[in-house]
């Protein structure tokens, strides 16, 4: 399926009015949009859970 010379100039027109966040507020919301997981993670907790639950639960996969 081809994108027509319409569509095309459409998708170009709107891309340009992608600008991103640009309040504090915003910035901080999608600063968590590609958030890596597992042994890549640079945050253990993320901003809405509880540390004390994260605490417990890696307590359960620690090695005798």
């Amino acid at each position: 399926m081809t994108t027509s010379i319409i569509q095309l100039k459409a998708n170009q027109s709107n891309a340009k009015k992608s600008t991103g966040a640009k309040t504090a507020e915003g910035k901080r919301i999608v600063a968590t949009n590609a958030l890596k997981h597992g042994i890549f993670a640079k945050q253990l907790v993320l901003s809405d859970e509880n540390p004390e639950d994260y605490q417990q639960l890696s307590m359960n996969y620690k090695l005798p």
